[in-house]
């Protein structure tokens, strides 16, 4: 006699690159593992953690503090509790932020469906959160972690499932500077102008023969 599989879910947030002073949007996603698995509440937090340089100054990228309304992509049909959200109906945030090194360095994400029944989650990633990114207009390169912590879910029926996680890798980049841009615009239009050359070329040896 076989046992029904334990309902399981991956937790997943995106990587990216970010140039200091810049701000992003990313998402953060949800999949049953095996076979589509019923949620009727999460919660879990983001964690920024610096990985490169060390020890730099740990606070060069946070959080932005979403407010207290609901953010625009509850209302999406892509979110995991679309057309049903506890929070969209309350009019509350589903993240805020807070701290555990430094400020705005946590995010605290966490909804339930508004009728209190389940909703099926698919095995391809389906939308959970989205939060935004900023990095210090004097932000050193490095490389930053968004880990997920604590992740919890459970069903209408208090099943607690599996939970496991991918963490996000934000990479700090260098703005080119302008006389490097200028050098590659430079470049750019003098390989045009041979290439123009070389066709003009052509043409006449053509007229020509």
């Amino acid at each position: 006699m076989f046992s029904p599989a334990k309902a399981a879910f991956v937790i997943e947030v995106d990587s990216d690159t970010m140039f200091a002073g810049e701000t992003k949007t990313l998402n953060v996603t949800i999949r049953s593992v095996g076979v589509p698995d019923d949620l009727n509440f999460f919660v879990f937090d983001l964690v920024l953690t610096p990985i490169t340089p060390l020890p730099a100054s740990s606070d060069d990228v946070r959080f932005v503090d979403p407010g207290i309304s609901t953010e625009p992509f509850a209302a999406t049909p892509s979110y995991v509790f679309s057309g049903n959200s506890n929070a969209a109906i309350s009019g509350n945030a589903i993240t805020s932020t807070t701290q555990t090194s430094y400020a705005n360095d946590t995010l605290t994400i966490t909804d339930l469906s508004g009728d209190f029944n389940d909703i099926p989650v698919l095995t391809s990633p389906t939308l959970i959160a989205q939060f935004d990114l900023q990095t210090a207009m004097n932000a050193a390169t490095g490389i930053y972690e968004v880990s997920v912590i604590d992740p919890f879910a459970d069903d209408f029926n208090g099943t607690e499932p599996a939970m496991s996680s991918v963490s996000g890798f934000i990479e700090i980049t260098v703005v080119p500077e302008p006389s490097s841009m200028l050098g590659l615009v430079v470049g750019i239009l003098g390989g045009h102008l041979i290439l123009r050359r070389r066709h003009q070329q052509d043409f006449r040896m053509r007229g020509m023969t």
